[in-house]
C-alpha cells in the first residue's frame, strides 16, 4: 500500500485519473523508483500494476499517477541502465493503457 499526501495538482486536475485508477487498475506497491527528467525533486515510481507515479521527494506528496505507454516505460527504464521494461509489467503497462484510453483518460 502507498502512503503518501497529494499535491493540489493531483486533487484539483487529475481526481478523476486517479479514481480510475483505484478502482479499475489498482495502484499496486512501488516496485522501481527512478529520477524524474522533469525535475530534481520529483522521482518516478512504478508500481506492480504497472502505473506510473510521479512524486515530490521532499514532501512525499504525489504530483500526478497515470497509465503509462509502452514508449514511456522502455524510455524510463534504458535511461536508467536497463535494457527494457521487465517482462512481469509489460503485458500490465499494455493492457492498462489501452483500457485508459478507451475510457478517455489518456
Amino acid at each position: 500500500m502507498i502512503t503518501a499526501t497529494m499535491t493540489k495538482h493531483a486533487i484539483h486536475d487529475r481526481a478523476e485519473r486517479l479514481a480510475f485508477i483505484a478502482e479499475y487498475v489498482g495502484v499496486g506497491t512501488i516496485q522501481y523508483k527512478f529520477p524524474s527528467e522533469q525535475s530534481e525533486y520529483a522521482e518516478y515510481c512504478i508500481t506492480s500494476t504497472g502505473v506510473l507515479i510521479v512524486r515530490n521527494i521532499d514532501s512525499n506528496s504525489i504530483i500526478t499517477a497515470y497509465c503509462p505507454n509502452m514508449n514511456k516505460a522502455v524510455a524510463i527504464f534504458r535511461k536508467n541502465g536497463w535494457t527494457d521494461v521487465p517482462y512481469s509489467l509489460k503485458e500490465k503497462i499494455d493492457r492498462n493503457y489501452k483500457v485508459a484510453k478507451k475510457m478517455g483518460f489518456i
